[in-house]
């Protein structure tokens, strides 16, 4: 069971980068033209579709927020983490360090285990990003994570602990940013053989 999640999970993180990449190479003329029936934004900073740049983020803006605090809050959820690291840690308290970024975000990571622990959540899939083998874009991310909670209420009760949120600071040392895209489970076609 654990093997056939984790191949849905590579095949959802998959299908979201070539989504991300096809909408990078259509021309702005030709988005309407588009067939999934997904709403385009016309806040290019909540997107970024309209120009054909994806602007990484630390914090979700408020519409982003809304989306996440409303409708199904029991079901589970896999959140897709495309990351972007700074070349050297920088702490938002200023502290000298020679950390890179990486390293700063790897010290979140390990510390974030107990806090997804606790509300049942797990790291399913962690990676480097090495090469983009289909489409074009501008600047790669530097590594991939997917991160199942059960529910979209498990993850809000572990970003408002107080405890977790003291970790952050490492994660805000070392992103630039990071697309962080929250996708569902859905049963594989089966064929008839």
């Amino acid at each position: 069971m654990r093997l056939l999640i984790t191949i849905l999970v590579i095949t959802v993180i998959s299908i979201t980068v070539l989504w991300f990449i096809r909408l990078s190479i259509i021309p702005n003329e030709n988005k309407s033209m588009l067939s999934s029936g997904l709403p385009m934004s016309e806040d290019k900073h909540e997107t970024a579709l309209s120009d054909n740049v994806f602007n990484n983020a630390l914090r979700p803006n408020a519409k982003q927020i809304t989306r996440l605090v409303t409708g199904d809050n029991k079901s589970p959820i896999y959140m897709v983490n495309l990351l972007k690291f700074k070349k050297y840690a920088n702490y938002p308290d200023k502290r000298l360090t020679t950390l890179s970024g990486q390293e700063a975000y790897s010290i979140y990571a390990e510390e974030l285990e107990p806090y997804l622990k606790q509300v049942g959540g797990e790291i399913i899939f962690k990676g480097e990003v090495n090469n983009l083998l289909i489409g074009t874009i501008d600047e790669l991310w530097d590594a991939v994570a997917v991160v199942y909670y059960p529910s979209k209420n498990a993850l809000l009760k572990m970003i408002n602990n107080t405890d977790y949120q003291k970790i952050e600071i490492h994660r805000q040392a070392g992103l630039e940013g990071q697309l962080n895209i929250e996708t569902t489970s859905y049963p594989l076609q089966q064929t008839n053989d």
